[in-house]
């Protein structure tokens, strides 16, 4: 049975058709991936939880902990090859990573 959920905030519905385990789903990836990781692993979070404001604040103090090398490894690594990067770059242009938040 499909349920609804509406917010008084959003203009828009979302019908679940999963059966409503969305939450349960996200919580049971955030305690796998982040709280209850195997040693060794470096703890990360899901995407989806970075599409909120707590959900940025979030991954952006875990992109700052020791352990979290991906943002640190992308800096270094724009920071390094900047000048070749910027050859291939038209005067004007932007650069965006579309992966980002």
């Amino acid at each position: 049975m499909a349920t609804s959920s509406t917010s008084s905030s959003s203009p828009y519905e979302i019908i679940d058709i999963g059966g409503s385990k969305l939450c349960e789903y996200l919580l049971r990836a955030l305690q796998r991936n982040f709280f209850n990781h195997s040693e060794g692993e470096v703890p990360y979070i899901s995407d989806i939880f970075a599409s909120t404001d707590e959900g940025l604040q979030l991954w952006s103090t875990i992109t700052s902990l020791p352990t979290s090398y991906q943002t640190r490894e992308e800096m270094d690594l724009l920071h390094r090859w900047r000048t070749d990067i910027a050859k291939h770059i038209r005067p004007g242009s932007s650069l965006f990573d579309l992966g980002s938040g």
